[in-house]
């Protein structure tokens, strides 16, 4: 499979400072879905809501570039944003009928690298025709692809890389299972990383 890059088409309303932060997030977040971990992950969640896609087409769509609103399959991801203030808990948005994705400074401002690149995933999914009833559908597909992405970026900053699953085949049923493989971790390390992931 051929590299996917994110293309930044617009950002509006960002300071210079947003746009740092911003593209860096964007390069880890490409570093992250170029990975054959990935490929493993999407392949292996089980998705909700996914509009009758299995979990490989799910994956093509996501990494060939064409949307609803670009149909070329040219590897471009493309990302239209604009940053806005409201006091409500929306994080981010986009809307059917418009390509670009709003992002909510109130949360901007205190997300990491790993929740913007998490968050833009999660609204290229909804151009991709993906959707989800409500913030709880964690297993949705735009909510499921946004974890992935937010992990792998976090895993490649605290441990300097990226996890790896493990596949585990039962012989007696001839079926797969994949666990994500993780060090042990301390309590205090824990700790560290979930304040981490806050600020």
């Amino acid at each position: 499979m051929k590299r996917t890059t994110f293309d930044i088409k617009n950002t509006e309303n960002f300071s210079d400072k947003e746009k740092t932060k911003f593209f860096a997030a964007i390069a880890k977040a490409e570093d992250a879905i170029n990975t054959v971990e990935f490929t493993r992950r999407v392949m292996a969640y089980k998705f909700d809501q996914t509009n009758g896609d299995d979990n490989y087409t799910i994956l093509l769509k996501f990494m060939d570039g064409a949307d609803k609103f670009n149909p070329e399959k040219d590897g471009d991801i493309d990302v239209y944003i604009t940053m806005y203030y409201s006091r409500r808990r929306v994080v981010g948005y986009t809307k059917p009928s418009t390509y670009w994705t709003w992002i909510n400074r109130k949360f901007f401002s205190g997300f990491n690298h790993a929740s913007i690149g998490g968050n833009v995933a999660h609204e290229y999914c909804h151009n991709l025709g993906f959707n989800h009833n409500s913030a709880k559908d964690h297993d949705s597909v735009p909510y499921a692809i946004g974890y992935i992405v937010r992990d792998m970026i976090l895993e490649k900053e605290t441990y300097g890389k990226y996890l790896t699953s493990s596949t585990v085949v039962n012989p007696s049923t001839d079926t797969a299972t994949t666990e994500i493989i993780k060090p042990k971790t301390s309590f205090w390390t824990k700790v560290a990383l979930f304040f981490k992931r806050l600020f």
